[in-house]
């Protein structure tokens, strides 16, 4: 059964999972927001959103 949209932007650009999805499964986990920024960037449109709240899961962590 088809997942019906909720609010905002809903993060979805047709390439995956939505961005509160991504965030939910990430936590602060470091390694896992590396491995999600990763493959978000490989991406021909890489959700700037995304890319954003898991550049600083990864900078947080790093302790920058």
């Amino acid at each position: 059964m088809p997942q019906t949209p909720q609010g905002g932007d809903g993060g979805d650009n047709g390439g995956g999972d939505r961005v509160e999805d991504v965030l939910a499964s990430v936590g602060n986990d470091a390694d896992k927001a590396q491995a999600a920024l990763d493959a978000e960037k490989a991406k021909d449109k890489p959700r700037s959103t995304l890319v954003a709240k898991l550049e600083n899961i990864v900078a947080a962590a790093a302790g920058a």
